[in-house]
């Protein structure tokens, strides 16, 4: 679908419309850690819980190799895992300031709960 040249995402809608959510660093590592939601990000990147190695991690899924230097500047640590390279946030000290520098550079445009993932 096209309106005036430009094409029609659900980023686009969400971010016209004003239906992203808002949430703080702090709010949105407690919702990927302790409710197991996932947050679903312009770009379609999406931040979500993931058990790895015995740890509960949080994992950034849907990024391009373009886009790996770039993510990884804002505090995203790589890992290859398997022959993948998988980009995750810190979980303790300084995790949430990563999250909230991932969520300026991408904006929130949906969460979904563990049920709906």
């Amino acid at each position: 679908m096209r309106i005036i040249g430009r094409q029609v995402t659900p980023d686009w809608i969400a971010g016209t419309l004003g239906e992203a959510p808002k949430l703080a660093p702090d709010e949105a590592c407690r919702l990927l850690l302790e409710r197991g939601d996932t947050l679903m990000l312009t770009e379609g990147l999406t931040l979500r819980r993931r058990l790895v190695m015995g740890l509960q991690r949080i994992e950034l899924d849907g990024f391009s190799d373009g886009m790996v230097e770039r993510l990884k500047a804002l505090g995203l640590m790589s890992e290859i895992i398997a022959w993948k390279l998988r980009l995750f946030a810190p979980v303790g000290d300084g995790g949430a300031a990563i999250i909230g520098r991932v969520l300026e550079r991408h904006p929130l445009t949906r969460v979904s709960g563990r049920k709906d993932a």
